[in-house]
């Protein structure tokens, strides 16, 4: 009996620690999309990666479907270990590549930044389906995919706060190499220690109820962290005490882990929360890929990612042509981190009210209220650009609705792609929406450098496609209420 306890304990231990190796993972991985900002694209020289660098780590980081092959059809171990490779053999010769000039040289650092975001695509697409995979027995799932997605956007700030807190003075090729070095580990022991966990159906049964207990442990460790991180970050500024908090509350997920498992484990001994519901549920249906689009509703999904996803973050484009057009670049900086701060509120808040509303208001329907927001946010820009307002106190304003929606649309599209295609093709399925996603930011954030400038043209660019997704959001819960009356 007491070594079944031990491993019960074991294997709880291994579930559950893929939460806090898996928020590990994404804040490495979104570090990477700060890549471009260590070279100086304001010289003449570099205007290849001004204009093609970010999206060179962009076509690298969302070619999800990439990164989704590796998961589904490979261990974790070989998928963890070919995104450590790619860490290291991008990060380091970059080091050496920032003050560089010339046609050649600026080809093959476009070369490393997509091989950087390859790095970041296949991590967190193995890490995120991973922890899914594990908590397939409830609905906590739907919890940790917003988590996750929370902190890999929160990563991208927190970087700029980690350089400029604690290795302002560093040259940059050695900040390259540490970053480099850091990617290479924290994936290198993801390898080895991420892993699927069979616990059999009936304590599979007890963790369905067991579970939240648990979860929102990280629920309340993230919610305290994003309150802190902004203001230490955001309102005062205070970079090392706001790189210090973050790092203290990743470290406090892993203590987190020993009060879930103590929890669960108790759960578990009693006996308590068991039904024949748990032990009888339905599992989900798998469906291939190609099969997915024999679905309205997953064509839908796709297209909402182009175009709602798409749109919404060219807005920073967009922003940074008007910031700097009317001179106000204070304005542009608050725009920013408003829009960026939004979107990661909209992951945080779009996991949890799917969790307790999904029975009543699935995640279709979610959906169409955060692509209403977006659509509402675009509508500003266009009132913005046609009214001329451009760097006033309303520039503001439109972001927060943008960044809610398409936060909230990134929490919910993964779960509902979850119910309609099961877990064997998870990541490739996902995958395949986050390419759509990719090619729409990549898009119209070069259509937008074309016409950003012209005023209201921009407007009706934003208006028009925030539209066609928000009209899709309704085709694809059209189509789920006929498939699953």
């Amino acid at each position: 009996m007491e070594s079944q306890g031990k491993e019960i304990i074991k294997k709880l231990l291994f579930k559950w620690v893929t939460i806090p190796l898996t928020f590990a993972v994404v804040c490495c991985s979104g570090a990477i999309d700060n890549l471009p900002h260590q070279f100086d694209l304001k010289k003449a020289d570099n205007i290849l990666l001004k204009n093609y660098g970010t999206l060179a780590v962009y076509l690298g980081a969302y070619s999800g479907i990439i990164g989704g092959l590796f998961v589904d059809k490979l261990p974790n171990t070989v998928s963890f270990i070919v995104a450590a490779v790619f860490a290291l053999i991008s990060f380091i010769p970059l080091a050496f590549l920032t003050e560089v000039t010339g046609g050649g040289m600026m080809a093959l650092i476009l070369i490393l930044f997509f091989i950087a975001g390859l790095a970041s695509s296949i991590s967190v697409l193995t890490a995120v389906v991973s922890l899914v995979r594990n908590f397939d027995a409830g609905r906590s799932a739907i919890i940790l995919v917003g988590l996750s997605l929370c902190y890999l956007r929160l990563c991208t700030n927190m970087d700029d706060s980690f350089h400029e807190g604690f290795l302002k003075d560093v040259s940059k090729q050695i900040y390259l190499i540490i970053v480099g070095c850091i990617l290479f580990l924290t994936f290198l022991v993801n390898a080895f220690a991420m892993s699927k966990v069979e616990l059999g159906k009936v304590i599979d049964a007890v963790s369905e109820n067991a579970d939240p207990s648990g979860v929102f442990t990280y629920v309340l460790v993230t919610g305290l962290l994003l309150v802190t991180y902004f203001v230490l970050e955001i309102v005062l500024q205070i970079h090392v005490a706001a790189a210090s908090v973050f790092i203290f509350f990743l470290f406090l997920n892993f203590l987190a882990l020993a009060l879930a498992v103590f929890l669960i484990y108790k759960k578990v001994k009693s006996g308590g929360g068991i039904g024949l519901g748990g032990l009888l549920k339905k599992p989900l249906e798998d469906t291939a890929p190609l099969k997915m689009f024999s679905k309205l509703r997953f064509s839908m999904v796709c297209l909402l990612c182009f175009t709602t996803l798409g749109v919404s973050y060219s807005l920073e484009e967009l922003m940074t042509l008007l910031g700097l057009e009317a001179e106000a670049l204070p304005t542009l900086k608050g725009a920013e981190a408003t829009f960026w701060f939004a979107d990661v509120c909209g992951r945080f808040f779009g996991g949890l009210l799917l969790y307790f509303l999904g029975e009543k208001i699935n995640g279709y329907k979610w959906n169409i209220v955060w692509a209403t927001l977006v659509f509402i946010g675009t509508c500003g820009i266009f009132a913005i650009l046609s009214l001329d307002l451009n760097g006033s106190f309303w520039f503001m304003i439109p972001p927060i609705f943008i960044g809610l929606g398409c936060g909230g649309l990134w929490s919910v599209i993964p779960c509902i792609i979850l119910g309609d295609g099961g877990y064997k093709n998870l990541g490739t399925n996902v995958g395949i929406a986050i390419l759509f996603a990719g090619l729409g930011i990549c898009i119209f954030g070069f259509v937008l450098e074309l016409i950003g400038k012209l005023g209201v043209l921009a407007g009706i660019f934003f208006l028009f496609f925030s539209l066609i997704g928000l009209i899709s959001t309704f085709i694809a819960n059209a189509d789920n209420t006929k498939a699953n009356p």
